[in-house]
């Protein structure tokens, strides 16, 4: 090899420098472009998909509450078939009544107010 060609090649190296931070950048703008695209498609359904979770959050409250109502109106059915004392404490409160020799006192929790 000569001179001329060792020079042209390093010449050739340099000039080319530019180009190749140029395919760089346009790579990194190319891969930036993508994950922008790609949040872009997808933020809208993410929103909307965190909305549906909410709901359905919602309608588990909603659903263990009406279970645990559901659970007591089992518990009182079956204290009412098998529990006797419970029954007679019961109808009582409904009913008003009292045994012989016993005094009934009853609170509220509403603040009366008295008429002046």
């Amino acid at each position: 090899m000569d001179y001329q060609e060792i020079r042209a090649r390093v010449e050739t190296e340099r000039g080319t420098r530019w180009l190749q931070w140029g395919v760089v950048l346009g790579r990194f703008l190319f891969v930036v472009l993508l994950l922008t695209g790609v949040l872009v498609y997808f933020y809208p359904r993410r929103e909307a998909q965190a909305a549906l979770r909410r709901k359905v959050d919602v309608l588990i409250a909603e659903r263990d509450a009406l279970q645990r109502q559901r659970d007591m109106q089992v518990r009182k059915m079956d204290w009412i078939r098998k529990d006797v004392d419970y029954l007679e404490i019961a109808a009582r409160d409904r009913l008003g009544l009292q045994k012989d020799g016993e005094y009934v006192i009853r609170f509220s929790d509403e603040a009366k107010v008295s008429p002046e």
